[in-house]
């Protein structure tokens, strides 16, 4: 299994409802992207970092520019989830 795979499996399924998370795509880098349909079709990045944590990035395509909207570093694996709903606004 890959990191990306793993890291897809991570994420709670109703974290992944509520955010209207696409089918997961993978590259190289081992890096996971979805995109969300229920917040304006923003795309997320996860990538894992040297300390076994996460990196997210959330973003918008623009002029086939990516701009960053959101970074967040250093996120623990059992906190991906929330970290989530609290970026897109899904949790208090």
């Amino acid at each position: 299994m890959n990191t990306a795979q793993t890291t897809w499996d991570q994420i709670p399924r109703y974290t992944k409802m509520l955010l209207g998370a696409k089918t997961p795509v993978t590259s190289g880098d081992s890096a996971l992207r979805f995109s969300t349909t229920n917040h304006g079709g923003r795309k997320v990045i996860i990538r894992l970092n040297q300390w076994d944590l996460y990196d997210i990035e959330i973003g918008r395509i623009r002029n086939l520019d990516w701009k960053v909207d959101t970074t967040l570093d250093m996120v623990d694996a059992a906190h991906l989830g929330e970290v989530l709903e609290r970026i897109f606004g899904e949790r208090p």
